[in-house]
């Protein structure tokens, strides 16, 4: 081998043996990086880890309090007006200038002289405010079987509880569905949500006019309905045949009785019929039934909030 070859070779195996070296180097760098990285989430796994058992054990400097043991349903934390401390349970109502308690519902701060009204008393003023209220972002939650608006029982409501149909407890006195020998077109639907539109097309094809019987002329249910008035609201209407029904079912379990009748839906069945609804049995028992519309029914109005 030459002389220059042989320096050839050396130089070249110098610079593998060089460049080896600083990968060497790169690697102890990269694992000491690692090491203190590693070094730095256990730190932080420990601190969660005593933070945790410090929420267990209530410790007042943790920052989210025990959930409470003697709870089985889903609670919300909560940030409660002029407390820097959350807290799983209801805010606390603050009390108004009176002393009494004038929140409700979780109500925005200027909603809070409204919420007087959420007691089950119902007045003509007291009912015009709640009504009112329903269209603000001050409305209130309802679920079934609550004091309505106006003072009726709450049979159906919105996923939301901010509005649904609430019924009367008084009856509207006996009538003749009307419109007999005519199909009112659109009144024969039959599902909740559906008895306001029938009974508004019963009126425009003006079934709340006269009937005659025995020789002498008597108004039909729809009129009976539209004069119906409680708490100064008149906006009240004939429900459909599933209205109907869930107010029955309300009703009985609220314990409210309804006599043993048919009572009138809005719901038309063909040209001679309408649908009733028969409650038997302390209204546990209730059936849909074709009735002619010219038999005389007493009615339970309802209206939508």
């Amino acid at each position: 081998m030459s002389f220059f070859k042989l320096a050839f070779l050396l130089i070249l195996s110098g610079v593998a043996v060089s460049a080896v070296a600083s990968q060497i180097e790169n690697n102890t760098a990269e694992i000491a990086k690692n090491t203190s990285a590693i070094a730095k989430y256990k730190e932080d796994i420990k601190k969660t880890e005593t933070s945790s058992a410090d929420n267990k054990r209530g410790i007042k400097n943790s920052n989210i309090p025990p959930f409470p043991e003697d709870k089985i349903n889903s609670l919300a934390l909560r940030l409660c007006p002029g407390s820097d401390e959350p807290q799983w349970e209801e805010c606390e109502s603050n009390p108004g200038e009176d002393g009494d308690d004038t929140t409700s519902n979780n109500l925005p701060a200027h909603c809070k002289d409204m919420s007087k009204v959420r007691s089950d008393d119902r007045t003509p003023e007291t009912a015009k405010t709640l009504s009112k209220l329903q269209n603000t972002d001050c409305a209130l939650e309802y679920k079934v079987g609550d004091i309505g608006p106006v003072g009726g029982v709450v049979i159906h409501v919105t996923y939301d509880g901010k509005h649904g149909i609430e019924a009367s407890t008084d009856r509207i006195e006996s009538a003749a569905w009307g419109c007999s020998k005519t199909y009112v077109l659109g009144a024969d639907a039959v599902t909740i949500g559906s008895g306001l539109g029938n009974f508004n097309r019963m009126i425009r094809f003006e079934c709340d006019g006269t009937f005659s019987m025995t020789g002498h002329e008597t108004y039909n249910i729809a009129y009976n309905v539209t004069i119906f008035m409680k708490n100064n609201f008149e906006d009240w209407y004939l429900p459909s045949v599933d209205e109907m029904i869930i107010l029955v079912d309300t009703f009985n379990k609220k314990g409210i009785q309804i006599p043993r009748k048919h009572y009138w839906t809005s719901s038309q069945n063909d040209t001679e019929n309408a649908s009733a609804i028969y409650v038997d049995n302390a209204s546990e028992i209730v059936r849909r039934k074709t009735r002619k519309k010219t038999h005389h029914f007493p009615a339970i109005p309802v209206r939508n909030f």
